[in-house]
């Protein structure tokens, strides 16, 4: 892959060109202080470690200006004869080749290095990102998959037990469904306006039984047997043999609730049971 900005790794700015003739400055009085002792020799040590390090923290633009304009000043200040533009002798002829080539060379590898550093390090984020969709597309598809299986199953149960289904529920996104027959008999709203309808015609001892369980928060989650005792519109209970079972999913926990054995009606009170006999 080719990565068209690779040579924007350095910062962007003029400040760096202030930085880079701060850098010459420096230079070039750290050798005049130290020209007593060096005397003509090694003249463009200094500017070159200066360029050097330009090139490194500023980019290829401040690094060939520190190179050119130190240029004249190693020239004129510490050249033989020192301090003095006269006719360009051999001596003049081989620093100022010998600096241009060393910090030439210099500069171009510190400049292409940086270059496919950054270029490496763009591609590591290229590939990070494309990592992370990856993962998420791959999420995406497990959760689709997992919702489709559970759809199929729910299918199967209502077209198997349509009747029976008295109950579904997920907690996690606040969906509930109650079968038709149970809301009639409930006298029950066919639109839910309160939520929670199915705890409501629960008998209060079996909604707190139930709460976790239909939470999906139950410490068993395996399928099992119960009698519960519902609410109809007389007010009375009656009891009800129920199957309860539990799907999993990416979207949480559903909760089904079916009816294994016709209602149970309570005893009729003994006066009627009298005046029968």
């Amino acid at each position: 892959m080719k990565i068209r900005n690779a040579r924007r790794w350095a910062p962007s700015g003029g400040w760096r060109y202030a930085v880079a003739l701060a850098a010459f400055v420096l230079a070039l009085v750290t050798r005049r202080e130290l020209q007593p002792l060096l005397g003509p020799f090694l003249p463009a040590l200094f500017f070159s470690v200066a360029a050097i390090l330009t090139e490194f923290f500023l980019g290829l633009g401040p690094a060939l200006l520190l190179v050119l304009i130190s240029l004249p000043a190693l020239d004129f200040y510490f050249v033989p004869p020192f301090e003095d533009f006269g006719a360009i002798n051999q001596v003049d002829v081989i620093v100022i080749f010998g600096h241009l080539t060393i910090n030439l060379l210099g500069i171009g590898l510190i400049e292409w290095l940086r270059r496919v550093q950054y270029q490496a390090e763009l591609l590591a984020e290229v590939s990070r990102s494309r990592y992370e969709i990856l993962l998420r597309v791959d999420n995406e598809r497990i959760l689709a998959e997992d919702t489709t299986r559970l759809t199929n199953r729910l299918l199967r149960n209502f077209t198997a037990n349509l009747d029976s289904v008295m109950y579904i529920g997920n907690a996690s996104i606040g969906y509930e469904f109650i079968g038709e027959v149970l809301r009639r008999e409930a006298d029950l709203p066919l639109a839910d306006t309160r939520g929670r309808d199915f705890q409501h015609i629960l008998h209060p001892e079996d909604a707190e039984m139930l709460e976790a369980d239909l939470a999906g928060e139950g410490d068993s989650l395996e399928r099992r047997q119960l009698r519960l005792r519902i609410r109809r519109k007389t007010g009375s209970y009656h009891y009800y043999d129920c199957g309860l079972e539990f799907f999993k999913a990416q979207s949480g926990i559903f909760v089904v609730i079916r009816q294994t054995i016709v209602a149970v009606d309570p005893l009729p009170p003994a006066s009627v049971v009298l005046a029968i006999e």
